[in-house]
C-alpha cells in the first residue's frame, strides 16, 4: 500500500516518518500506544519547560508532497501549543518556529513562526477537539496548514530539505493528556484511505491549482479524466493521523 503511495521513495535508503521518535525529544515528553500519542510530563511553570519531539525520520524528498494531520485531545492550561516541521539537532526545549531551520503554526495565538520568537498572524487560534494539518510540498518548498478540513494558505516558502514533523507540548499544567499522532498502519494494510482526512481535500486542491499553474500537470476542459489521472499519479499523501 505505501509502495502505491510513493513509489518514488525507496524506504530502504529513505525511510517514512511512522511515529514520534523515543530518542528525538525532550525529556518532558513521554510516549505511549507504538509511539503514536504525546503526553507531557513536566513542571509546566516557564517557558523554558516547552517540551517538543520529532518524527522517527525527515520528509523523504521523493514524496513530492507529504501531508500529516494532529487532533488536539486537551490544550492543557492555557493552550501554548503548535504544529510544525524541523531539522535534525534543533532544540526540543523548544516550540516549533522559535529557532533557526524550525516552523510552527501555534494555537493559542494563531501565528505562524519561521525560525523566530517573533511570530506573524497566519489563521485562528485551535484548541480541544481541533484536527490540525500540515501539507509540504517538496517541489516548490512551501507549507501550507489545514483547520478541520480548511485550508489556511501558504505558511512558509523556501523550506530547506531534511525536514521532520514535530509535535510539541506547551509549558502547562504537568497533569494534561495530549494525543498527538502519526498513524499510518491501517492505510499501509489497506484499510484506511486517504479520503477520511479532514483536510486531505483541500491539501489535494491547492497541491493541483498550484501545479497547474506552473505547468507540472497538463490538462484542458476536453481533457478532465487526464487531469484526474494525472493527479492520482503524481501527488501521493500518506495518512498519518492522531491516535
Amino acid at each position: 500500500r505505501l509502495k502505491r503511495l510513493y513509489p518514488a521513495v525507496d524506504e530502504q535508503e529513505t525511510p517514512l516518518p511512522r511515529s514520534w521518535s523515543p530518542k528525538d525529544k525532550f525529556s518532558y515528553i513521554g510516549l505511549s500506544q507504538n509511539n503514536l500519542r504525546v503526553h507531557y510530563k513536566g513542571h509546566g511553570k516557564t517557558p523554558k519547560d516547552a517540551a517538543s519531539v520529532r518524527a522517527t525520520h525527515p520528509i523523504p524528498a521523493a514524496c513530492g508532497i507529504y501531508y500529516f494531520e494532529v487532533k488536539i485531545v486537551s490544550k492543557g492550561r492555557d493552550g501554548y501549543m503548535g504544529i510544525g516541521l524541523s531539522a535534525q539537532g534543533v532544540n526540543m526545549n523548544r516550540l516549533p518556529g522559535w529557532d533557526k531551520h524550525s516552523y510552527g503554526y501555534h494555537g493559542d495565538d494563531g501565528h505562524s513562526f519561521c525560525s523566530s520568537g517573533t511570530g506573524q498572524p497566519y489563521g485562528p487560534t485551535f484548541t480541544t477537539g481541533d484536527v490540525i494539518g500540515c501539507c509540504v510540498n517538496l517541489i516548490n518548498n512551501t507549507c501550507f496548514y489545514t483547520k478541520n478540513g480548511h485550508s489556511l494558505g501558504i505558511a512558509f516558502t523556501d523550506l530547506p530539505p531534511n525536514l521532520y514533523p514535530v509535535s510539541p507540548r506547551p509549558f502547562s499544567s504537568p497533569s494534561m493528556s495530549p494525543s498527538h499522532g502519526m498513524n499510518i498502519h491501517n492505510l499501509a494494510s489497506g484499510k484506511g484511505s486517504t479520503a477520511h482526512f479532514s483536510g486531505f481535500e483541500s491539501c489535494s486542491n491547492g497541491v493541483i491549482s498550484n501545479k497547474a499553474h506552473q505547468s507540472y500537470c497538463h490538462s484542458n476542459k476536453h481533457q478532465s479524466s487526464n487531469f484526474q489521472c494525472t493527479r492520482t499519479k503524481q501527488y501521493k499523501y500518506v495518512k498519518i493521523t492522531a491516535s
